[in-house]
């Protein structure tokens, strides 16, 4: 008897440290894919553009590896359409009519279908033809700097090539923008609508093209001093360029260059330095251009 009830606690207890260790079970995955959630409509020129951000993944946040398709209806009746995406970013165009259209998207996958998006609806407007003047393009110092000639607001979109397209616009200007956001020996396109309100526009420009080339020399660096040291050794100190895109300084010593990669300071130390020594320092650029030169003795 004693036996029986020794093992029974025995096996009492281990059956609570069991369940302690094993924890909660996890909960089945849920192969239902998650709802559209930004969803856009706008007028462009006679169209709408709907457009939506997804991710691919289920409800249960897990990544969807399987094939989705997209089921777009209008007016509660399925369309066909053909959607572009760049990398979550999807959109299509439509043909309007003369009346208000809404649109839903259905996300679905072999299984299953997600909720339908939240309804998103387009009245359409009177959309004047205008003339489209050509945009100037000039590189500078600083970026390129995008002109027009029109009297209207401007949406601009960029691309990397002449028949590249996206959807959503840089920004809204008048007459001058300066896009910052370029990279050397980089080709960049523009194209644009006219604001006409807020989501409808005109239809698209042309696209204007140009490659960035930074040609500009930076300011030079100021105010150079040279400081004599107790161990016969000089430093070289100047005030630092007021161009941001400066990466360094290079310095001649009586006109041959004793430091030909850009150091990122505003002073050097001359180990060699001999009375009469007349140094010269130069701001380079991203771009490799110098700036005007800074004569210190």
């Amino acid at each position: 008897m004693r036996f029986n009830l020794a093992f029974f606690l025995l096996a009492y207890i281990l059956f609570l440290f069991s369940c302690g260790v094993k924890g909660n079970p996890k909960p089945p995955p849920i192969d239902q894919p998650s709802s559209v959630e930004d969803i856009k409509v706008k007028q462009i020129g006679g169209f709408a553009l709907v457009l939506f951000n997804y991710p691919k993944l289920y409800i249960d946040s897990r990544l969807i590896k399987e094939e989705t398709e997209f089921k777009v209806f209008r007016d509660y009746r399925e369309i066909k359409v053909d959607i572009a995406n760049s990398g979550t970013l999807y959109w299509f165009f439509e043909k309007l009519s003369e009346k208000q259209q809404c649109y839903e998207i259905i996300v679905k996958t072999k299984k299953r279908s997600s909720n339908p998006s939240k309804k998103v609806c387009i009245i359409p407007k009177s959309v004047p033809s205008n003339p489209f003047p050509d945009l100037v393009l000039e590189n500078t110092d600083d970026g390129v700097l995008i002109k027009s000639y029109t009297l209207n607001r401007l949406n601009l979109y960029k691309v990397n090539s002449p028949d590249s397209f996206y959807p959503i616009f840089l920004t809204t200007f008048e007459d001058t923008f300066l896009d910052r956001q370029v990279m050397e020996n980089t080709s960049y396109c523009y194209y644009y609508t006219f604001y006409l309100e807020e989501n409808v526009e005109s239809d698209y420009s042309k696209s204007f093209c140009i490659t960035y080339r930074d040609t500009f020399p930076p300011a030079p660096a100021t105010m150079g001093k040279l400081v004599l040291n107790e161990d016969g050794s000089a430093t070289l100190i100047w005030n630092e360029s007021s161009s941001k895109d400066v990466v360094g300084y290079v310095v001649y010593k009586n006109s041959r260059v004793i430091l030909n990669i850009p150091i990122k300071t505003y002073y050097f130390i001359d180990k060699d330095y001999r009375e009469g020594d007349v140094y010269t320092v130069y701001a380079v650029d991203k771009a490799n251009n110098k700036s005007k030169p800074l004569e210190i003795r």
